[in-house]
């Protein structure tokens, strides 16, 4: 700040004020201190200097304390040097004070050479010169020196005088920091003394460290033509010179390219012949870059008047300029370069593609026209990529439906080329969700050769042209379809796209590949399109099984989430939910294998199993309609789907959600309602049986006290033939129902059924000669009678939701007795062994009646051989406090399991087991329905059918594959009983009726549409 006040000082000032300020300058040095004090301060020298006041000067001169810089190391010579006053500067140079200072630089690093050029001053600047000042002294910031600073001048004189004193190149080339000569900031100023430091001779080809640029790079960068056409006419501007590539690998005509300077690549190209043109660190040519920016005068001049190489180089992604022009669709550069004979025909080295393949995989639409009215255009669409691809199948995974309608107006495409993938070209296309590519492969030859003959002439896109074409012949009902959406009932020429129904390798159709791919637009399409034009084939596509047994409906449900609107229509349009594959996985186990939200996804689709429908012309009630088709595929059984869904899903949380669905609720109920009889048939015969055992069972063991003569009577020998007639029906049943395979969850029933026959065959095995013989007559009938009840508690809690819940409480603490009995099996073992000598432990199965009716409970007064101290069964003795340390041990392991089942079904609690007691009503209803169905599948139902028994199941067969999709009306709503399902389906139907934006003000009742069962009357 000081410095600028004393150079901006007005010249104006009377000796009055400088006898003030010596005054204020005096007083200022009487206030320093001692360390600090000057005769002459700077302030007061530098007033002199600034206005020339040489008396002054000589007077302040001739002090012996003079201060001649200030604190930023601005001396009296810097302040000389920019007043341009010669006489002041000799007078001070004179001085060996100041002569001192002739090279002294300040805080800036300026010496007062670059403060005279910096201000100009051409006398003073000349005098430093001659008296030997130093023009390698650099500005510490930027590194530039005298020279520098005068190249960016607007005026030569300085920078002449500078030259005049010091010609050195070392001088003359100097780089500063950023690298630049003075010829390179000259030419970056378009300052006149660049040609000063020519004629100087400065280095044209001196190279910055930092970019790597010459004189070259800046005079095209800055756009100095006259410089530039200066530089090259230098004796040293060579083909090197101006091959020169910057650190990014651009010659100075690369650079010209970029910045689309046309004159700047005419003076290149006009003063040296065969500029290359090429950047190889990027690997790109200036033909490369002139196409990309559009210019296709730039890239005619430069294959006019460069070498040859640059119209063949391949970039970093292998592209020529022809490829390259072909994928950008610049069809002005393309024509350029195939008008000057490039070769059109030269492929990517790494991908294989012509530029046809480019075409068509860029969608470079203007581009196409021309290529396809060039010569040997066969050749093209022959050629395979790397990947085994012809530019159609190029333009199928592109989706360019533009390049393919274009080009199938000159050439037939073969549809039964498979892809590397095995794919033909409709499957890849519909995998990969084209819809308009799959359109346009659809239209027929006749209207390709059609629209080729018209183009020119017709509008192929009015609607009325399209129609009169189909009225006369021109082209098929599928191409008007195809075009406009509209249906021709009675088309002149029947005629279906044959290559749709062609099969890929691992033969799936195209309703595969949407599964795959997910495109709700192409499946939709599709199935109209099979519908109206190939009904009959619509039936082997639509739900047919590929390679491995996939459905397409299976193959969506395994592609997960994204695929789901997809495996909805699918469910939705009669495919099979029940399907199967090789593997044995089915749809349903797939959905809830690869999709995260299975459960919501189901529910959804049993949602729309529910409509709203306007009831008879009567009424103006709006009903609902519960189709059941969806989980009743036609031709097989009924409870097959509802079945899957509960063996299916491992989840509990999921089964549950699903089986609570009203849909499914509702078609339960209403199949067990139908069957009704057969419950009824079923209690009477368990009863019956059970009744007949417990009578016949006293009757064998009536006779004499003695054990030995009991059986000898002949009313017991009677009875005794007549328990195993009993019994081989029993097991016969057993057997039959084990074979059957039913559901693996619910196998109380059967196992019931087995306990009564397992108990008499022990009553007639070991009766004859036991001990027990009361006991196991009383065990066979106390499990008789508990087989009936339970039979009868399972048979109604698929009617009693109480029922259920009790009957499940029961099945959670038979699997407790599991346990239980392990632990009875192995104590039997253990008592067998240590006292197989009396005869209550003489057999296994003495020893384990024993251990459960006498030593579980501790109650060893029955048994006189416990009492003893000690019992001789062997040569050993056994210890009294040893057996009583068995039995303890035994009764503490059973008491053990025994609270660990009551601890278990106190914390589950009882809204768990009213759940678990839900769903296990639904259990037992599918598993007796799915009884029901295998029997009428077996001999024995067509024998009772011939001998006209049990007609109410009569027609199971027939009825199964009905169509189930009739109506009935609301006003037939009244004869449901259960009305706990109405308020579901009415929030279903308002939901989806309030999305459509419809009324729901009005009353809604639903209406069951249902398939039948055995049992069902004929209404």
């Amino acid at each position: 700040m000081e410095k600028k006040g004393l150079l901006e000082t007005s010249e104006s000032e009377t000796d009055d004020e400088d006898s003030l300020l010596n005054h204020n300058a005096l007083a200022e040095y009487s206030a320093m201190s001692k360390g600090e004090i000057y005769q002459v301060p700077f302030t007061e020298l530098a007033r002199f200097v600034k206005h020339g006041n040489i008396p002054k000067i000589k007077e302040a001169m001739k002090q012996r304390d003079v201060q001649l810089s200030d604190s930023i190391g601005w001396t009296v010579v810097h302040l000389a040097a920019t007043t341009n006053d010669v006489e002041v500067m000799s007078l001070l140079l004179n001085d060996k004070r100041c002569s001192v200072l002739l090279n002294r630089q300040d805080q800036t690093g300026a010496t007062p050479m670059i403060s005279a050029v910096q201000a100009n001053c051409v006398g003073t600047l000349e005098l430093l010169c001659s008296r030997g000042a130093d023009p390698s002294k650099t500005l510490f910031k930027t590194g530039e020196t005298a020279l520098h600073l005068a190249a960016t001048g607007s005026e030569t004189q300085a920078a002449r005088i500078v030259l005049q004193h010091n010609t050195s190149s070392k001088v003359i080339n100097y780089l500063n920091y950023r690298g630049d000569t003075a010829l390179t900031d000259a030419t970056r100023a378009n300052s006149p003394v660049f040609h000063v430091l020519l004629d100087a001779g400065a280095d044209i080809t001196v190279k910055n460290p930092e970019n790597g640029r010459t004189l070259l790079h800046i005079a095209v960068a800055y756009n100095r033509k006259s410089m530039l056409r200066t530089v090259l006419q230098h004796k040293h501007a060579n083909f090197d010179f101006a091959e020169v590539k910057d650190v990014s690998g651009d010659t100075a005509l690369m650079i010209a390219v970029r910045l689309q300077n046309f004159e700047a690549i005419v003076i290149l190209t006009s003063s040296i012949e065969n500029l290359t043109g090429i950047n190889t660190a990027e690997h790109e040519s200036a033909l490369h870059i002139a196409i990309s920016l559009d210019r296709p005068d730039i890239l005619t001049h430069l294959v006019q008047n460069t070498s040859s190489n640059s119209v063949d180089y391949f970039d970093i992604e292998q592209r020529n300029p022809v490829l390259y022009a072909a994928e950008l669709d610049n069809k002005n550069c393309l024509q350029k370069l195939i008008e000057f004979g490039a070769d059109f025909r030269t492929k990517n080295p790494s991908t294989g593609e012509t530029v046809m393949h480019v075409v068509a995989r860029h969608h470079s639409n203007s581009t196409l026209p021309y290529l396809i009215k060039l010569p040997y255009i066969d050749w093209f669409f022959n050629q395979k990529d790397h990947f085994g691809s012809t530019p159609f199948i190029t333009a199928i995974l592109s989706g360019n439906d533009k390049f393919l309608r274009e080009s199938l107006k000159i050439r037939k495409m073969d549809f039964g080329e498979y892809s590397a993938e095995g794919d033909t070209p409709i499957y890849y296309t519909v995998k990969h969700g084209y819809p308009h590519v799959l359109m346009t492969l659809l239209l027929s030859p006749k209207y390709y050769s059609f629209a080729k003959d018209y183009e020119h002439i017709l509008d192929l896109q009015d609607p009325l042209v399209i129609l009169r074409a189909e009225m006369k012949g021109d082209i098929y009902a599928t191409d008007v379809y195809i075009l406009l959406k509209i249906i021709i009932k009675n088309s002149l020429v029947e005629w279906f796209p044959h290559n749709l129904v062609i099969r890929s390798t691992f033969n799936r159709s195209v309703f595969h590949a949407c599964a795959l791919g997910g495109n709700l637009e192409c499946l939709e399409f599709l199935y109209r399109f099979y519908k109206i034009f190939a009904p009959k084939q619509f039936m082997d596509d639509f739900d047919t099984k590929g390679r491995w047994g996939n459905t397409p409906m299976l193959l969506a449900a395994r592609c997960g989430p994204a695929s789901v609107p997809c495996f909805n229509f699918f469910a939705t349009h009669g495919a099979d939910l029940s399907a199967t594959n090789e593997e044995g996985v089915s749809v349903i186990s797939a959905i809830f294998s690869y999709n995260p939200n299975a459960s919501d996804v189901l529910l959804n689709l049993f949602n729309h199993c529910v409509s709203a429908k306007r009831g008879n012309y009567v009424s103006e009630r709006l009903g609902i309609m519960v189709d059941f088709g969806l989980i009743c595929p036609i031709n097989q059984s009924q409870l097959k789907i509802v079945n899957k869904l509960i063996n299916e899903t491992e989840d509990e949380s999921d089964r549950r959600k699903v089986l609570q669905h009203p849909v499914i609720n509702l078609f339960l109920k209403k199949k067990l309602w139908k069957v009704r009889k057969l419950f009824y048939f079923r209690f009477i015969v368990s009863c019956s049986v059970a009744l007949i055992a417990s009578v016949l069972i006293p009757f064998i063991y009536i006779g004499q006290d003695s054990k030995e003569h009991r059986f000898e009577l002949p009313l017991s020998f009677a009875m005794r033939m007549v328990v195993p007639i009993l019994i081989v029906p029993c097991i016969i049943n057993v057997l039959f129902r084990i074979s059957a395979v039913m559901n693996k969850d619910v196998w109380c029933s059967d196992f019931l059924q087995i306990i009564p026959p397992i108990a008499m065959i022990l009553l007639l095995v070991e009766g004859k000669f036991s001990f027990f013989a009361p006991e196991l007559a009383a065990a066979t009938i106390l499990s008789c009678w508990t087989c009936v009840l339970l039979i009868s508690i399972n048979i109604y809690s698929t009617f009693n939701y109480e029922l259920a819940v009790f009957f499940r409480l029961i099945l959670d603490i038979l699997r407790h007795m599991i346990v239980l009995t392990a632990i009875l099996f192995a104590f039997s073992i253990s008592f067998f062994c240590l006292y197989h000598g009396h005869e209550m432990f003489d057999t296994f199965s003495r020893s384990f009646i024993y251990t459960f009716t006498v030593m579980l409970p501790g109650t060893v007064s029955r048994v006189p051989t416990l009492e003893k101290g000690y019992f001789t069964n062997t040569s050993y003795t056994f210890h009294f406090l040893t057996e009583c340390f068995i039995l303890a041990a035994f009764i503490l392991v059973a008491l053990i399991s025994i609270i660990n089942m009551i601890i278990d079904l106190a914390i589950r609690g009882g809204r768990t087991l009213e759940e678990d007691g839900n769903i296990y009503k639904y259990h037992h209803m599918i598993h007796y329905l799915r009884g029901v169905e295998y029997w009428c599948g077996n001999r024995l139902y067509y024998w009772l059918i011939r001998k006209d028994l049990f007609s109410f199941i009569r027609d199971w067969q027939e009825k199964v594959s009905i169509n189930l999709a009739f109506d009935l009306y609301a006003d037939e709503s009244n004869s449901i009983q259960d009305t706990s399902i109405i308020p579901h389906f009415r929030t279903i139907v308002q939901k989806r009726m309030k999305r459509n934006a419809k009324d729901t003000d009005k009353e809604v009742f639903y209406q069951p549409n249902f398939g039948y069962l055995p049992g069902a009357e004929s209404d």
